[in-house]
């Protein structure tokens, strides 16, 4: 499987900050930021998956949590 086969496309508008920093790091780093970007992104999605899984875990067994309506309460 070709490396095209396995990406989509990815499109938005960030903050120009965020930009900078992403080309800064890229630049010092010496890779494009796209590799960049990917590599953050790929990070996020392991650690999220890892949550994802450690919650399942943890809750495995256990009824599912119900709504609570607050009456004259702040949380």
């Amino acid at each position: 499987m070709s490396h095209a086969d396995d990406t989509v496309e990815l499109r938005g508008d960030i903050p120009k900050n965020v930009m900078a920093m992403l080309d800064a790091v890229s630049t010092a780093k010496r890779v494009s930021r796209m590799s960049l970007v990917r590599k953050i992104l790929n990070d996020w999605a392991v650690k999220t998956y890892h949550e994802a899984m450690i919650v399942e875990r943890v809750t495995k067994g256990n009824p599912p949590l119900v709504a609570v309506e607050w009456q004259d309460t702040e949380v």
